[in-house]
């Protein structure tokens, strides 16, 4: 399945799930005392949104992570990331200004070049486990 469509057959409650997890790791990645794990900050904001949806899932299920949910928090990532639609840098921008007040907030240029290493890019998934 093409991963676009993927993202976006998700169901409303899965959207706002996504579009509130997506939120707060903006929220953590746009903080000046975040310690990022990785030089890719796309990869950053997709482990920080899969570490809150998985430990949000764990609290609703007794299940063990499996491939499935890894797959799954990827297709929810792909749909709020896209959900940014055109004009990701600006939105980005104007997100995690709204979400972080400016003392506790990286400078703009490094939300700008946060936001231009993520343009056009979807987390790999594999619809079979999805």
């Amino acid at each position: 399945m093409d991963r676009i469509k993927e993202a976006f057959a998700i169901d409303q409650k899965d959207k706002d799930i996504a579009n509130r997890i997506f939120l707060e790791a903006i929220k953590k990645i746009a903080n000046k005392n975040h310690i990022s794990m990785t030089d890719d900050p796309f990869v950053e904001l997709s482990a920080i949104f899969g570490q809150m949806w998985l430990i949000e899932c764990s609290q609703a299920t007794s299940d063990f992570f499996d491939v499935k949910m890894f797959a799954r928090s990827n297709t929810l990532f792909n749909y709020a990331h896209l959900s940014m639609g055109t004009n990701y840098s600006e939105k980005f921008i104007k997100v995690a200004k709204s979400l972080v007040k400016s003392e506790d907030r990286i400078s703009e240029e490094s939300l700008l070049s946060i936001s231009k290493k993520m343009r056009f890019i979807l987390t790999t998934t594999n619809s079979t486990y999805a």
